[in-house]
This record gives C-alpha cells, sequence and structure tokens, in this order.
C-alpha cells in the first residue's frame, strides 16, 4: 500500500511539474510570460534561486519522507473503517467519467 500510493504520488507530482519544466526549456509560452523588468523579479535574483532550491528540496522531502509515513498510518485506519485500499480499479469508463467531470466541474 505505501509503495503503491508513493509510487503513485511521485508520479502524478513529478509528471505535473515536468510539463512547465519542459514548456520552459522549450520557451513554449515564452509570449505569455509576464515581464519582469525589476531586478529582484530576475529568475538569477539569489532569493529567487534560494526559493527554487527550498522547493525542490520539499518537494523531494514530501515525495520520499512525508507521503510514505503518512500513507503508513492512515491506509489501517482507512482499511479498518471499512474503505477499500487497494482493490482493483473500476472500468475505464467509470473513472474516465469521474475524471471527466471533475474537469469540467
Amino acid at each position: 500500500v505505501v509503495l503503491s500510493a508513493s509510487i503513485l504520488h511521485a508520479i502524478a507530482l513529478w509528471a505535473s511539474a515536468g510539463v512547465f519544466v519542459i514548456a520552459k526549456r522549450l520557451r513554449l509560452w515564452e509570449a505569455y510570460k509576464l515581464p519582469r523588468n525589476a531586478k529582484h523579479l530576475s529568475e538569477e535574483h539569489p532569493s529567487n534561486v534560494a526559493l527554487n532550491d527550498a522547493a525542490l528540496r520539499e518537494a523531494i522531502l514530501g515525495t520520499f519522507v512525508v507521503v510514505p509515513i503518512v500513507v503508513a498510518c492512515l491506509s489501517p485506519l482507512l482499511a479498518a473503517s471499512g474503505m477499500p485500499v487497494c482493490t482493483p480499479l473500476p472500468p475505464l469508463r467509470h473513472w474516465a467519467a469521474d475524471l471527466a467531470l471533475s474537469i469540467v466541474g
């Protein structure tokens, strides 16, 4: 349970962040960026570099330490309350419809 939840969390987190990293490296959205004329808004400004480094460390800590601990603590409680834990997925049309409805709103 812990391993599968941690892997799914890591895939979702890093894939969603990866889209933006790839878009930035390929300069896909350059025309839509707001101008950063002030010196303190520059990506190379020391405070922004430190902030990005801290965010990366936090993401790594959350992915590999916090999520496994939380899942290890919560999965027995969820199972004891009658919630299915690590059961087979429903048919594709069911969860695809749920996903579509959550996007549409």
